[in-house]
């Protein structure tokens, strides 16, 4: 997904898309309490996906005054990021664009996010690569926050799609944006994307590469986040 040349949604109307989701401040405020649980002062994070900037936000704005990476292929993503930074935590938060991959090997992290990034990925060996390459950054024990949209079937994609519909219209959000998200999973999940996985499979791939289950610790229809460790 190119964010850059063609983006799903309009990225400056990025906020409008997530505030459609049931109950998604909750996600974050959840992140933050398991970090405030594991983490000391100073200790650095690594946010993956962090175009947008919501994670950014709210880790540069704690008490805690962690080091932060935001990392994002997305120049437009990630300028939009920029403008969320509490200014008195310039300092602490870095921006860069590229991958994880693309990153230097000898650091590594005491926690690192990766919300709403993976149902970008194909399930061809692109997202276990992917898991993979944020646990070689990831020093032993390190609580890592994984969120993505995670669907069973087609009744759950298309009731859920019809219920964020709803409380889209709800809460003032214009048509499009408040339709845009069911048209969007329809596509992801299609058998030649192969992108969108069931929440089975995530924990599956989680396993896989380097990370064990502490906690399901958000669920609000689509979207799902596990609280797991680095082993």
């Amino acid at each position: 997904m190119n964010f850059d040349n063609q983006a799903p949604f309009p990225v400056a109307e990025y906020r409008k898309y997530q505030h459609i989701v049931p109950g998604i401040d909750g996600l974050y405020d959840s992140m933050l309490a398991v970090f405030h649980h594991e983490l000391v002062r100073n200790d650095p994070i690594l946010v993956v996906g962090a175009g947008g900037g919501r994670e950014l936000e709210l880790l540069s704005r704690s008490e805690r005054n962690f080091e932060v990476l935001g990392v994002d292929p997305s120049a437009s993503m990630l300028e939009l990021a920029r403008g969320y930074i509490a200014q008195e935590a310039a300092s602490r938060v870095k921006l860069f664009q590229g991958y994880v991959s693309d990153l230097d090997s000898s650091r590594k992290f005491a926690a690192a996010t990766s919300v709403l990034v993976m149902h970008f990925l194909t399930d061809d060996g692109t997202k276990a690569e992917y898991l993979k390459s944020v646990r070689s950054k990831l020093r032993t024990g390190a609580p890592y926050i994984h969120v993505d949209v995670s669907i069973e079937s087609d009744i759950e994609a298309n009731n859920c799609g019809q219920v964020i519909a709803a409380h889209g219209q709800r809460i003032g959000a214009p048509e499009d944006i408040r339709n845009a998200p069911g048209q969007y999973a329809q596509d992801m999940r299609s058998v030649d994307k192969n992108c969108v996985v069931s929440p089975a499979r995530n924990i599956e791939l989680l396993k896989g590469s380097g990370f064990e289950i502490v906690s399901m610790f958000f669920r609000s229809l689509w979207f799902t986040g596990w609280w797991a460790r680095a082993v």
